[in-house]
């Protein structure tokens, strides 16, 4: 029974230990933010409170401080739009249910594309992407592009249209009156094969 005695109470005076050193550890951090806190004057406190302030001040307006560096960029239709049909030239593509009929003034003007194929082609004007440019072409090369795509979208009584074409390796689009540069993707994924 002594025994028992003996480990009982070493087991609390273990578990006390435990407590008082959590409490010592406790206790020396209070007094340590206590000099922190104790050593700064007012003066002190009042650059703390202002440098705080200026960083909520950033921090709420990051947006319009630092604006992005892709100001400008537009899609040509959102990933979420529907497109009901779209026309590239003469090249007429409409949706029927979950394909595609594709036609042509003349059956040989018809490229030989899959459902998949169409389905993939408008994937990419889903994610096409017009960024704005400083370059000026001639008026005759913007006048009449050789690519004229207009796409109808759900939701919208009047088709986009824009024109297409290639001046030195780089792809543009006049769209709105504007000229951009094609961003993403290239010019030749935006057209079906052929053309």
């Amino acid at each position: 029974m002594g025994i028992v005695n003996v480990l009982h109470y070493t087991q609390q005076a273990s578990l006390l230990d435990l407590d008082l050193r959590n409490a010592l550890t406790c206790a020396k951090n209070t007094v340590w933010m206590g000099f922190i806190m104790r050593r700064l004057s007012q003066k002190g406190w009042n650059n703390i409170l202002i440098f705080s302030m200026l960083i909520l001040i950033v921090i709420f307006n990051y947006e319009r401080l630092f604006p992005s560096a892709d100001d400008g960029v537009r899609q040509v239709v959102g990933e979420n739009a529907f497109i009901l049909s779209m026309q590239i030239n003469t090249l007429n593509f409409e949706r029927i249910g979950t394909g595609w009929r594709v036609s042509a003034p003349s059956e040989d003007l018809i490229p030989n594309m899959q459902s998949e194929d169409i389905d993939a082609l408008v994937s990419q004007w889903q994610r096409a992407l017009l960024r704005p440019t400083s370059v000026s072409l001639p008026a005759e090369k913007t006048a009449s592009p050789p690519y004229i795509v207009s796409i109808w979208l759900a939701g919208q009584k009047n088709a986009q249209v824009l024109g297409l074409l290639e001046v030195d390796a780089s792809a543009y689009a006049v769209y709105d009156g504007q000229l951009y540069l094609l961003d993403f993707p290239t010019l030749k994924q935006l057209l079906p094969p052929g053309s």
